[in-house]
């Protein structure tokens, strides 16, 4: 069998599955507009509300306290372990390889 063959079986899979996919999307939409529809019977003025109105205050972050970590200054004691230095502890029965 040649792949011309299989063209018209890939094909008629391919549009299946999108037709599936529409479906499901279609559905999907249906339910969302559905839920829509029961929340402005329950309350009508909830629409209103979702509405953006451009004259509002904007809320805007004004936090003008910024964080920032100085990474140019020297390191302070015990931030960096310097592993090529490791030293060997038998008073307290740590034995640790050294690495390489």
């Amino acid at each position: 069998m040649s792949n011309r063959d299989y063209l018209p079986e890939l094909e008629r899979a391919r549009a299946s599955r999108e037709k599936s996919l529409q479906d499901a999307k279609a559905d999907s939409m249906r339910r969302l507009m559905k839920d829509l529809e029961i929340d402005r019977v329950k309350n009508p003025q909830g629409a209103l509300a979702d509405r953006w109105n451009p004259d509002a205050e904007e809320d805007e972050d004004d936090d003008t306290e910024i964080n920032i970590v100085d990474r140019s200054e020297e390191p302070w004691p015990g931030q960096y372990i310097d592993i090529t230095r490791a030293r060997r502890h038998e008073d307290e029965g740590i034995n640790w390889p050294r690495p390489g």
